[in-house]
Parts: structure tokens; C-alpha cells; sequence
């Protein structure tokens, strides 16, 4: 949508107004991953994005478990551990006793709890488990709501090695297959008996999800393997405590593992020989740096506007680079706060980081901008010949309108119309200051005072000649058809004052509403 719209914001405005639903538009994406570099080859052929530039955020997956588990048992923080058994059956039972499932809310009450919840449901060791029954299907597939359900972890048949031997896994709490991660082919590949059971179709979870496992087992102390991602507010939330996460070494990544890694759409494929992909492609995650895609449309937006008066947006948007040290220190005062976490602390984080470092936020700006616009070096000759003019103007004026009083009763100033004549001889004597005004050096009000003394004496050089002119083309069609007409001078004079008054009304409305200033 952004790729087509210059201003999303009119554009959500204009889709308000006309009922349309809601369309998401955005010019800037901060970060795209690895797993949608397909997608983004394609919109840049299209033209719906420029070329991605690179952000200076490093991103890397990994597989982990709390402290407390990896305390409990070294032998998990390696693949080596995980797979150590020379009988593969002892390997499986190792996994699912230790990687037990995660319960919603709602089965909690209604297969583990004897009252549905409807009493406080406390634990072996006086923890409270659930304090009510959700309210509605959103908090029935909850894994954690603070003070309401911290959560349970059980096993289940898939945990069950005596009944199947050769099936049994333990958990696994990994994302959705969209997601830039190659979990399930490193599992199958390497011989670590895990899977998720969750709502995706490869048994990925949420990251709203994910999330509140991270606190279901950290407030149970119950023992979980995680494939999650650093920069993520979820590592700082949890540093320095026992449920810390904890990096699981794999066999290291070379280039021709990476090559051999599945696609998004074979990720996602119900046939699972395709979405195991090659062994050759299950090492472990290398590290990365994030693309940042902007829409062609922002870099398009002014083609006709002139390069010194374009906005730097484009430009700007292109040079913001955020390191990884940098979004650690806004996660971490982001958890510390722990007021609002999801609107106000982010926000509070955000801002005090830019406070202390306006230098860096600086830098990003284009080094053409901010453009301060500077006044030329006036051609003073040319600026004093003017003023010398406008001031020979005004004499003359003035010494013609002394003459025209002092003969205002001779008869061919009495047809003339004196009125009409010191209109004419004002309005000039306008336009003359309004010269003077313009040559010099221009402050706001002198901006302002040109404009009033040049189109009032325009209306005023001008409107009467046009009044007397009409009146005399009156005279002169009654006379070709021999008819009397009567010339009111009141009325004349009133249309040359309405006329008058309306150039005022519109030079008071622009001074009050928008006043002109020096361009």
C-alpha cells in the first residue's frame, strides 16, 4: 500500500471517512530477517521497495534453557549432552522426563484442577497456580496471566517413554514456521528427540505466547528448552536472575550449511521430509544483519520539488543505525521500569536513550541538512537606483497633486474630476512607498506594510479609471440610441469605495490568518 501512497496518513483519512476498513501502510520497515529475502528480492523487481539497505542490527537465533535447568543438568547445554546416549531410547527418555508441556488456562481447570479453578488451585510447594477460571476464550489459551495463572507444565503422551519408546519427545518452544528459524530440521538432523506442541502448524507458538511460557516457567522453576533470539527485551528481562537464558552449543555454521538451509514456504510444508530439509543445512544459527526495506514511494514523493527544498526524510531513514549495545541498554531500562510494558516503558526507554544521546540521533541527519536559508547580497546600486526612482515618483505626485488643487476649479479639472484625479495621484503616491519598502532590507512587518501600500494603491490608481470609464461608455451608448442618462457621482464614488473596502477586508484576513514573511 505504501508503495502507492506518499502519505499513509491521508490515506488511513480518506478510507475513515468512506468506511472502508482499516489497511495497514507503512514506508519503513526497521528490520527484515534472513527467512523473507525471497519476499523482498521480489518486491524490489516489482518496484514496491527500493534496494534494502542494511541496519546495523545483528541478529541471531539460538537455542537455550533457564539457568535453573542448565544448573540441574550440564549436560544440556551442548548437543553433544543432549544426544550422549549411545542407546537413542535413553536420549528420548533424558528429553521428555526433563522437557515437560506447558498448559493452557483453560485445560488447567478443566482436566487438572478437581473444582475448575473455582477455588485458588495451589501446587505441591505453596504456589499459587491458578487463582480463578479465565473469563473468555482470549485467557483460555493463556499460558501465564500475572496474579491470575502463572502457568503449569505436565507430561503428556508425547512424554510418555514407556508407552512409546521409539515416538517419545520433549518439549520444544519455538516460533511459527513463517519465522526466520531453522528449529525442526536442526532437531531431526541432529538427533535431539523435541517438538512443540503449539497452535502453528508445525507446532510453533506465538510470540504473545512464547512470552508467557518464559514466566510460566520461570515462575515454576519448571524445566524448558526455548529457540529464541537476541535483540529481544525477553534475554534483559531475565539477566542476572537463575532463570537467565542460557546459549546450547551447536555444531558451528559454515557457509555451506547456510546454503543448504530450507525455504520459508518448505518451513512451512505439510509433507515433513520437506520440512526437515538437507541435513547438511542443520547447523547452528550465524549471526546476521537485519535489512531495513523502504517503500519506492518515499524515495519518489517530491520528484518535481526542487533538491534544495526536498525533505531528508528518505535520506535520513537510510542512515539511522541503532547498534545491538545500544537497543540492550533501552531493553534493559524498558524491563526496569515495569509500570506499562506494553505502551508507556518501551516509550519512556525509547526517549531517555535519545535524551542522552541527541549527538548520535544528529549524525543520522543528512550532512545538507538542516538547510538554513540565507539572504543574497542585494546589487546596492541597483537598490539605491530604485529607491531614487520610487522617491522622484513621489515628488512629482506630490507637486502634481498640489497643482491639481490649486487648479481644481478651471474648467477642464472641473471635467476631470478632482475626486477621481487625487484617487489616481493617492494611489501612486502608495505604489512609490511600496517601491521604497520592497528595495530595503525586509523585516515581517515591513513584508507586510509593502503589500497593503502596493495593492491598495493599485485599487486606488486604478478602480477609478475603470468606474470613470464605464460611465463614459454609459454616456456614449445613450447617445448613440438618443436617450437621456444621468451620472450619480455618489454612486460612483461609493463603487470605487466598495472596491476599496474589499481590497482591505482581504489584506487584513491574509495579514491575521497567514502574514506574509520573506521567502
Amino acid at each position: 500500500t505504501a508503495s502507492e501512497r506518499p502519505d499513509c496518513e491521508s490515506f488511513q483519512v480518506g478510507r475513515k471517512q468512506s468506511g472502508e476498513e482499516y489497511r495497514t501502510c507503512a514506508h519503513v520497515m526497521p528490520e527484515a530477517w534472513d527467512g523473507q529475502k525471497a519476499i523482498m528480492d521480489d518486491a524490489v523487481k516489482e518496484g514496491i521497495i527500493v534496494p534494502t539497505s542494511k541496519s546495523s542490527d545483528i541478529y541471531i537465533y539460538g537455542w537455550y534453557v533457564p539457568a535453573f535447568t542448565a544448573k540441574r543438568n550440564t549436560r544440556l547445554l551442548s548437543h553433544y549432552g543432549l544426544t550422549e546416549n549411545i542407546d537413542d531410547r535413553e536420549n528420548r527418555r533424558l528429553l521428555a522426563r526433563t522437557f515437560l508441556r506447558p498448559m493452557t488456562w483453560a485445560y488447567f481447570c478443566d482436566k487438572i484442577s478437581l473444582d475448575n479453578c473455582t477455588t485458588p488451585y495451589y501446587d505441591d510447594e505453596g504456589l499459587l497456580i491458578a487463582a480463578r477460571p479465565p473469563s473468555d476464550e482470549a485467557e483460555d489459551g493463556k499460558f501465564f496471566l500475572a496474579d491470575s495463572y502463572h502457568g503449569h507444565f505436565a507430561a503428556t503422551e508425547d512424554n510418555d517413554c514407556d508407552a512409546n519408546p521409539l515416538n517419545c519427545t520433549g518439549h520444544l518452544v519455538h516460533p511459527p514456521c513463517g519465522w526466520s528459524h531453522y528449529t525442526l530440521s536442526q532437531a531431526r538432523h541432529l538427533g535431539i528427540h523435541v517438538k512443540g506442541n503449539g497452535p502453528d502448524t508445525t507446532g510453533g507458538y506465538s510470540y504473545d505466547q512464547i512470552r508467557e511460557i518464559f514466566k510460566a516457567a520461570n515462575y515454576t522453576k519448571s524445566d524448558a528448552l526455548y529457540v529464541w533470539y537476541t535483540p529481544d527485551p525477553s534475554l534483559q528481562e531475565y539477566l542476572g536472575t537463575d532463570a537467565e537464558f542460557q546459549r546450547i552449543l551447536l555444531p558451528p555454521p559454515t557457509e555451506e550449511c547456510l546454503e543448504a538451509r530450507p525455504t520459508e514456504e518448505e518451513r512451512c510444508s505439510t509433507d515433513p521430509i520437506i520440512r526437515f530439509g538437507r541435513e547438511e543445512g542443520s547447523c547452528d544459527y550465524a549471526a546476521r544483519i537485519a535489512a531495513r526495506p523502504i517503500a519506492s514511494s518515499l524515495q519518489k514523493s517530491e520528484p518535481n520539488v526542487d533538491e534544495t527544498y526536498k525533505s531528508p526524510a528518505y535520506d535520513t531513514v537510510r542512515n539511522i543505525e541503532i547498534t545491538n549495545l545500544q537497543l540492550d541498554y533501552m531493553f534493559r531500562r524498558w524491563s526496569a521500569r515495569n509500570i506499562d510494558p506494553l505502551n508507556y516503558d518501551p516509550r519512556d526507554a525509547v526517549c531517555m536513550w535519545a535524551a542522552e544521546n541527541a549527538e548520535t540521533l544528529l549524525s543520522f541527519i543528512p550532512e545538507s541538512h538542516p538547510r538554513s536559508f540565507r539572504k543574497g547580497e542585494q546589487n546596492r546600486p541597483v537598490m539605491f537606483g530604485a529607491i531614487a526612482t520610487a522617491a522622484i515618483s513621489i515628488i512629482i505626485v506630490a507637486a502634481v497633486s498640489i497643482l491639481t488643487f490649486f487648479y481644481r476649479e478651471k474648467k477642464v479639472m472641473v471635467c476631470a474630476q478632482p475626486i477621481f484625479l487625487y484617487m489616481l495621484l493617492g494611489g501612486l503616491f502608495f505604489l512609490g512607498v511600496g517601491a521604497i519598502l520592497n528595495a530595503v532590507s525586509a523585516s515581517q512587518e515591513l513584508c507586510i506594510a509593502q503589500e497593503w501600500f502596493v495593492l491598495i494603491g493599485y485599487s486606488l490608481e486604478l478602480t477609478p479609471l475603470i468606474v470613470k470609464v464605464t460611465a463614459v461608455n454609459r454616456i456614449f451608448q445613450s447617445a448613440t440610441r438618443f436617450q437621456k442618462v444621468t451620472i450619480d457621482k455618489k454612486k460612483l464614488y461609493m463603487s470605487v469605495s466598495s472596491i476599496i473596502i474589499l481590497v482591505a477586508i482581504y489584506l487584513l484576513t491574509w495579514t491575521l490568518v497567514d502574514p506574509p514573511d520573506r521567502q
